[in-house]
């Protein structure tokens, strides 16, 4: 069997997502994403992350950085759609402690 893809720096994929809500800079964004040099395997864990942390309340504008990255072929529409699927599969526990958490997913969605 293949081996597991490496574990990314997730800390490194969420400041390029705040850095972005900070300061808006979507050309600062597509640079910090490109210094990451994920694999695909890698851009949909760095997905997963962005949409879970968007659930949680952590990260703001997540689905602009979404966007942005989509239309930069950093990743992809397909990425998006499983980490929102898999978020929503965790939909009614998230719900719980972050009642935005449906709100978000749906944006991300709308999104794309």
């Amino acid at each position: 069997p293949k081996a597991a893809t490496k574990a990314i720096d997730l800390a490194k994929v969420r400041r390029c997502a705040q850095y972005f809500a900070d300061d808006g800079d979507a050309d600062a964004l597509v640079s910090d994403w490109k210094a990451l040099a994920l694999s695909a395997g890698e851009a949909q864990q760095a997905c997963d992350e962005l949409v879970d942390q968007a659930c949680r309340g952590v990260l703001t504008l997540v689905a602009d950085v979404l966007c942005i990255l989509n239309g930069e072929s950093m990743v992809s529409r397909a990425n998006i759609t499983v980490a929102c699927e898999r978020a929503r599969d965790n939909l009614d526990e998230l719900s719980e402690d972050f009642p935005r958490a449906p709100d978000v997913l749906e944006d991300i969605e709308l999104s794309l």
